[in-house]
């Protein structure tokens, strides 16, 4: 591979790099606001704060599916390159109905807990796609 195919290969991985992050992104705001509520949820909120919650973690399961697609292309870019590095994003929610009906400090209490593992998933994955387009960057100025 001549070293204008190398960098060719490097920046499609930087742009699914970026498209990845960028999808990481907005599942960490969307989780993040489903934190918030699920405090105000477990403060005594009612329905209409779990109801936001749940409005925020649906968005957030949206962006974490659309950032684990982003995370698979970037892996393919990667392996193009000889990168071979596996992300990947979870998010176990709970389900609406049973949070509604069966609305309680313990239940509120795992759900913020889901929330903040997600939360922190999010955030470990970006950090290991930002270390990653660093390194992309540091070959690509070499070659």
């Amino acid at each position: 591979m001549t070293n204008q195919e190398k960098i060719r290969e490097i920046d499609e991985a930087l742009a699914a790099g970026n498209t990845a992050l960028n999808a990481l992104s907005r599942a960490e705001s969307s989780i993040s606001g489903a934190k918030g509520f699920g405090i105000w949820d477990m403060l005594g909120g009612g329905f209409i704060s779990g109801l936001l919650k749940h409005s925020q973690m649906d968005d957030a399961q949206r962006y974490v599916n659309e950032a684990n697609d982003a995370l698979r292309r970037f892996q393919k870019e990667l392996a193009d390159i000889n990168i071979n590095i596996n992300y990947g994003v979870s998010f176990d929610g709970i389900t609406k109905a049973f949070d509604i009906f069966c609305d309680n400090l313990l239940v509120d209490a795992l759900i913020q807990s889901r929330i903040h593992d997600t939360q922190k998933n999010i955030v470990q994955t970006k950090q290991q796609v930002q270390s990653a387009m660093t390194m992309l960057r540091n070959m690509r100025n070499q070659l």
